[in-house]
């Protein structure tokens, strides 16, 4: 009767929901299927080709192998990370991997050793009582039969960077230098393994290569980075 009057809404547009999903109605939830299969990404950086030119043919500069991002940055998934980073609705960031597990391709999985989440300095975290790249993560594990691991241990946020959405590509790299580093006594896991780095937003990469340049550091066999969307 609760439900009759006063009807459970969809947390990004207030519509009424169905019975398909708990957070997100049926228009919505198609923006995102048309959003994820629909992109004609580089396999290289990601980048929706329809939308902006890559140069990695001729200028990859990364630590990491590629990038594969389930979306771009569309106004769906730009109100729905507002709301997990900034309204405490960690549990969409849950939601939105178990929706991403379904559309990636079950091999970028299979061929990884090992999960890491980009880390939050443990302060943000604190404050913010998630770190939404892990719950994306685990979103995505729980979504299928997959066997890999999320580790959160083995990478570290040494530093506040503060928010870099006003600073350009290089900028960025400046502002990231040493942000990240891998515990010494954890090091020698990482060696020959195949990381996948999660992430939520990838913009520039950044973040995603002071990450992947920490893990390399370990002898890791490579780092694939998986992001929520491609802005």
């Amino acid at each position: 009767m609760g439900n009759f009057i006063f009807p459970p809404l969809c947390i990004i547009c207030n519509t009424p929901l169905s019975t398909q999903n708990e957070w997100l109605c049926i228009t919505c939830l198609d923006s995102l299927h048309h959003n994820s299969t629909n992109r004609n990404a580089c396999p290289k950086c990601s980048q929706n080709l329809d939308l902006r030119f890559c140069t990695c043919e001729l200028a990859w500069d990364f630590s990491f192998d590629k990038i594969h991002s389930v979306y771009d940055f569309s106004e769906t998934i730009r109100s729905a990370a507002h709301l997990i980073k900034y309204k405490g609705k960690g549990k969409l960031a849950y939601q939105l991997g178990l929706l991403s597990g379904k559309v990636i391709p079950k091999q970028l999985l299979g061929q990884c050793d090992i999960c890491i989440p980009v880390p939050l300095h443990s302060s943000r975290e604190r404050q913010r009582g998630y770190n939404q790249s892990e719950l994306f993560a685990r979103g995505i594990i729980d979504s299928g039969d997959f066997k890999l691991q999320i580790e959160c241990n083995l990478l570290l946020r040494n530093r506040k960077t503060g928010t870099q959405t006003k600073l350009d590509r290089t900028e960025r790299a400046k502002n990231l230098t040493g942000a990240f580093s891998v515990p010494s006594e954890k090091g020698g896991v990482l060696k020959n393994k195949a990381v996948l780095l999660v992430d939520d937003i990838v913009t520039t990469g950044a973040t995603t290569e002071a990450c992947a340049t920490a893990l390399m550091e370990c002898n890791c066999a490579s780092v694939t980075v998986l992001s929520l969307a491609r802005d």
